[in-house]
């Protein structure tokens, strides 16, 4: 895992902050307090969400209601972006979340987006959800450190069994009692299910005799059942030959009145095929009588048609002369409007020459009316001048009334006694009443010039519109005089439309027939109709003559046919009776419903007995199936009360012995780790660490053991350091993660300037990529390659990048 970046807000003293990581060492320095660490409080928050108990009040910023960190990092080279926020609700904590790689958005749950982290960097999860090997593998808060180093033996020994995943073991022998006990109910369960089998056998046994009895009785049904059916076969052959026969008879008298029918229907049908062919004779000699009315009534109707024509064009003439009529009265009419427009254009042009005179006289009027305005707007101006002038000399009178007793005219600088002061004032009222006379006859004049411009506001209306008038009247004039332009080509439409119904009435008077003529035509073709009609009648019925004679012939060949085979039915009808017997059909009938009857009796109990033998199959299976189950069950049972003996007397120690050597194991690498990286951060000869059986940390100085709570500031805290590099190393190896990323926090409080110099060698063998050092110290700067300045001013914590 390596960090790229991290923005904050709201997290404990920051407001907003945003960090890029780098590769190298980074050191993160400030004074106690500046917020150091919680750079590192939001990294585990993003991470992970909350770690500890009331984690969100200590992470949100006093007064804020909302908290977040959105982190970037790169795992196995490729690029993650986590979000986590909380918000205070009065309900509780508000929590939103999402995971983004590859451009695509994860909607997770707090829960789901740790499990997926946790997964990712390869972590293992605590049996109680805590992360231990992050905190342990990758970053150890400096409180956690210093809190297992000050734990007794038993709690350091619990908390490393845990870290390690060994408390697995010790909860395996704890869980023996209660897998023994299950163990036992099982048995018992078992016990109970293999229970009566030899009562089953004995079922079974019943059950497969009882089934052999119903073959046996199933194979004498087939017999019955087999020589039924050939019975049954015999009769069916005998019984379809009569019935085919009693049907043969049946169809032969339906022959034969089918054929007795048609032989008479045939010899009516040339009974009036004769009688028709008589008629005909008669209308071939009644032709002759007739032909001469017929053709007589074609010559009336050629000489109707012909009248009907010339009326037909003597009546269009007439309607077109009528209309030609009408067109000429209309023309007349429109010669007699055009006279009564021309006297009516005179009267318009002389209106138009006195509206004229009249509106000549609007535009003098307007520019008196202006000039009459100017005048009233001056008068106005004279009346303001006086009136500010009376408001002057009213001021001024006030004031020399304020001034009355003073020792001198604050004008003329004079005495302010009697007469000089009476003399002003006269002067002021003079002029003031000179002023009011002047107002007066101001308004008088103001007044008629009001009335004077009301009179000519009225007389330019007046003209307004004499003026609109005049501009309708010349439109009409305008159009009056184009329709009179039109008066020589109307009069001579009007004669030639006089001479068109001249020509007209000169042919109307040529035709040669009338209405009485046509009358006289159509009394004589109604006498020839029925001549006409008759011999119409006559001609189509002996167009059928030929048609007679053909169908004559023809229904004596089929007359002749129908009867001879008339003769062969009755021959055969006589043949088949003779060998039909009605009593022995009867018979056969009967006993075929007999043997029907019985084979469906037979086939009732074959199906009765195929479901009593099906039913026996499937009890001796179920039989069966619980006798394999019981067999189960105690070979089950059997199996169970060797795995509870096992447990009993060797699985608990087998457990023990496997997390002794496994403990062993762990403390042998862990105490190699933390001499390796002991003596690496002091270098001092009469100076050694070990580790006893308990993850103790057994300090020998100059030959003499002693504990850590005896050594000094700084050789504590290289204690501190080597026991988490050590678990750096451990859980590394335990979980096979990449050792990129390492973050220590205050690593270096009590160092001297010798031990701080050797942790920059003791930080490059650390086979991390990223390596991120929070400290208070000023000495450590020189052992970074990034240094950030973390400084708080007005309780807003800020980081900034100074190397």
């Amino acid at each position: 895992m390596k960090l790229e970046k991290m923005e904050i807000e709201n997290i404990r003293s920051y407001k907003h902050q945003k960090i890029d990581f780098e590769n190298g060492v980074l050191l993160f320095q400030g004074d106690i307090g500046s917020g150091k660490s919680s750079i590192l409080y939001a990294l585990e928050f993003a991470l992970f969400g909350a770690t500890q108990q009331n984690f969100y009040d200590k992470i949100l910023r006093h007064g804020e209601k909302k908290a977040s960190v959105e982190l970037e990092f790169e795992v196995k080279g490729k690029k993650y972006t986590v979000f986590r926020s909380v918000k205070e609700r009065s309900s509780g904590w508000g929590k939103d979340s999402y995971m983004e790689t590859d451009g695509k958005k994860m909607e997770l749950s707090w829960t789901e987006m740790r499990e997926f982290i946790v997964d990712l960097l390869g972590l293992r999860e605590s049996s109680s959800g805590k992360v231990e090997t992050f905190h342990m593998g990758i970053y150890t808060p400096q409180e956690r450190m210093k809190e297992i180093l000050s734990m007794n033996e038993e709690e350091r020994l619990e908390s490393i069994r845990k870290v390690f995943n060994l408390e697995d073991y010790k909860r395996a022998a704890e869980n023996v009692k209660i897998v023994r006990n299950g163990l036992r109910n099982e048995i018992g369960k078992l016990e109970v299910k293999a229970e009566k089998i030899e009562e089953l056998k004995e079922d079974i046994e019943g059950k497969k005799e009882e089934l052999e009895d119903k073959k046996e009785e199933r194979e004498d049904l087939k017999e019955k059942l087999k020589s039924c059916e050939s019975e049954k076969e015999e009769i069916e052959e005998e019984k379809k030959e009569l019935e085919e026969l009693d049907q043969k008879i049946k169809d032969l008298d339906s022959d034969k009145t089918r054929l007795e029918d048609k032989v008479s229907s045939l010899e009516k049908e040339l009974e009036e095929i004769e009688d028709e062919l008589e008629r005909i004779e008669e209308d071939e000699q009644r032709m002759d009588d007739i032909k001469e009315k017929k053709e007589e009534y074609e010559s009336v109707e050629n000489k109707l048609e012909e009248v009907r024509e010339q009326i037909d064009k003597k009546k269009r003439k007439e309607s077109k002369k009528e209309n030609l009529e009408l067109k000429l009265k209309n023309k007349e009419e429109d010669l007699e409007t055009l006279k009564e427009k021309e006297s009516k254009s005179s009267e318009l042009e002389e209106d138009i020459e006195g509206l004229e005179r009249e509106v000549e006289e609007l535009e003098k009027i307007k520019e008196k009316r202006k000039n009459l305005r100017e005048k009233r707007s001056d008068v106005k101006g004279d009346i303001r001048s006086i009136n500010n002038d009376l408001d002057e000399i009213k001021g001024e009178l006030k004031e020399l009334s304020d001034l009355e007793g003073e020792k001198e005219c604050p004008k003329c600088k004079q005495p302010l006694e009697g007469e000089h002061l009476d003399e002003i004032l006269g002067d002021l009222k003079d002029e003031k009443e000179e002023l009011r006379e002047e107002k007066e006859s101001l308004k008088k004049e103001k007044k008629g010039l009001n009335e004077e411009l009301n009179e000519l506001r009225e007389n330019i209306r007046s003209l307004e519109e004499k003026e609109k008038d005049l501009e309708y009247k010349k439109k009409e004039l305008e159009r009056y005089e184009k329709e009179i332009e039109e008066k020589d080509d109307l009069k001579e439409d009007v004669n030639k439309l006089r001479d068109d119904i001249e020509v007209l009435e000169k042919d109307i008077e040529s035709f040669e027939f009338d209405e009485e003529d046509l009358e006289n035509l159509k009394d004589k073709k109604e006498e020839l109709a029925d001549f006409k009609e008759e011999y119409i009648e006559i001609k189509e019925r002996l167009k059928k003559k030929g048609d007679l004679m053909r169908k004559e012939g023809e229904t004596r060949e089929e007359l002749k046919d129908k009867k001879e085979k008339k003769k062969k039915i009755l021959e055969e009808l006589e043949n088949c009776k003779k060998r039909y017997s009605e009593n022995r059909h009867e018979k056969i009938k009967k006993r075929y419903e007999e043997l029907i009857e019985k084979k469906s009796r037979l086939e009732e109990k074959k199906t009765h007995l195929r479901s009593e033998i099906d039913r026996l199959k499937k009890e001796i299976d179920d039989l069966e199936e619980e006798l394999k189950e019981k067999k189960e069950s105690r070979k089950k049972a059997e199996e169970l009360k060797s795995i509870k003996s096992w447990i009993s007397n060797e699985f608990k120690e087998t457990i023990k012995n496997i997390e002794e050597h496994r403990l062993a194991q762990i403390r042998s690498e862990f105490a190699r780790y933390f001499r390796m990286w002991f003596d690496e951060i002091l270098d001092e000869p009469d100076i050694s660490a070990r580790l006893d059986e308990k993850f103790s940390p057994i300090i020998t100085v100059q030959g003499n053991e002693t504990t850590v709570d005896d050594l000094s500031g700084g050789e504590r805290t290289s204690v501190a350091l080597a026991y988490r590099l050590a678990f750096n190393n451990m859980i590394k190896e335990e979980l096979g993660l990449e050792s990129n990323l390492l973050v220590l926090d205050e690593p270096t409080s009590g160092f001297s300037r010798e031990q701080l110099t050797r942790l920059k060698d003791v930080i490059n063998k650390v086979s991390a990529d990223q390596v991120i050092i929070v400290s208070h110290e000023n000495e450590i700067v020189n052992l970074a390659e990034v240094v950030f300045r973390v400084e708080k001013r007005d309780g807003i914590s800020t980081v900034e990048k100074t190397r």
